[in-house]
């Protein structure tokens, strides 16, 4: 039994200590706070909670722009191993200023004023893009309202605006956990997740070859890969112009003929989505005569370079016994 409880003992979790920056009495609405999760140790990698949302960092410090009313805690976890919870540090609003209070663990979630509408956060055209698209969050806040709208991206304030945001061109690192609020209203939104990574761009592969003779089949690949698009619609052009469309990534002519000739790209466009691939690059289709006068053309010059090799060959013997010949007779002289 002694040894049990030992072993327990020795793996019990750490519990962090959470601590705020700036004091307590110099915090005002709109001011950023910085949070400190004191864990004993190296190496851990820490998980924010504020309100219903979640963050992860390598810091131990975290900063948040106080803005409406939530509780924030924190743990450290490494490898398998994670520390406790920490005792939540609940932002309350009390007149312009707010006061931070120590909370236990068991009383850390503290809910909105349950008398105001909380906004929503949309996106459109969807929660997924690709670099170089434009992206509009749209914050519904069901009443005509000439306040200012607050936005917030992975708990900081980025801007007041209104109650639309466009981001245009958009890069990989505009991805992130979007919400809103209302000028002198304490309700956060639920936060809306924007992902944003880079865009596409397909490769056409032709089988069997570039080079093919009339009456052969050939078969165009367009291959988009490093994305999480799973169902493409895959359009085919040929000399910039648009040719074929389908759900198949492969597009095949039964028996091509010289007109066939030409350059081939394809684009992907994300099935029940918004989201484009770039365009291929173009790869070139040449089509011959057919195969058989190929064939026969092949067998003349076959045919041919033997005929010439033989007489070659039986011009050479002949020479040989000429030269025999005369030799003869001069050694009889």
């Amino acid at each position: 039994g002694g040894v049990l409880v030992r072993v327990i003992s020795a793996g019990q979790a750490p519990k962090p200590r959470l601590t705020v920056q700036p004091e307590t009495s110099q915090i005002f609405r709109g001011d950023t706070v910085t949070l400190t999760c004191d864990i004993q140790g190296e190496g851990w990698r820490y998980t924010w909670q504020c309100g219903d949302e979640q963050h992860n960092s390598d810091e131990e410090e975290f900063k948040i722009t106080v803005q409406f009313k939530q509780s924030c805690k924190c743990k450290g976890c490494r490898e398998s191993f994670c520390s406790e919870w920490s005792d939540a540090e609940t932002l309350t609003d009390s007149s312009d200023t707010i006061n931070i209070q120590s909370v236990s663990h068991t009383a850390s979630t503290v809910e909105t004023t349950q008398s105001q509408y909380k906004p929503k956060v949309t996106v459109k055209p969807q929660s997924s893009v690709f670099t170089g698209d434009t992206v509009t969050l749209i914050c519904d806040v069901r009443w005509s309202t000439g306040r200012t709208i607050y936005w917030y991206k992975n708990f900081k304030r980025i801007k007041a605006g209104s109650e639309t945001e466009t981001l245009r061109e958009v890069r990989v690192s505009g991805g992130g956990r979007y919400a809103c609020s209302v000028e002198n209203k304490t309700a956060l939104s639920q936060g809306v997740m924007l992902t944003v990574e880079g865009q596409p761009k397909p490769v056409v592969r032709v089988q069997p070859d570039g080079r093919v003779f009339r009456g052969q089949t050939v078969t165009l690949t367009c291959d988009i890969q490093d994305t999480d698009v799973t169902n493409w619609s895959y359009t085919w052009n040929k000399d910039d112009s648009e040719i074929h469309v389908s759900q198949s990534q492969e597009y095949r002519i039964s028996s091509v003929s010289e007109s066939h000739t030409g350059n081939y790209s394809c684009t992907g466009r994300e099935t029940g989505g918004s989201r484009y691939s770039h365009t291929s690059d173009k790869v070139t289709l040449t089509v011959s005569g057919s195969s058989e006068a190929h064939a026969l053309i092949t067998g003349v010059i076959v045919a041919l370079s033997v005929a010439f090799l033989l007489i070659f060959f039986l011009a050479l013997l002949w020479c040989c016994k000429h030269n025999k010949g005369l030799s003869h007779l001069f050694k009889s002289a």
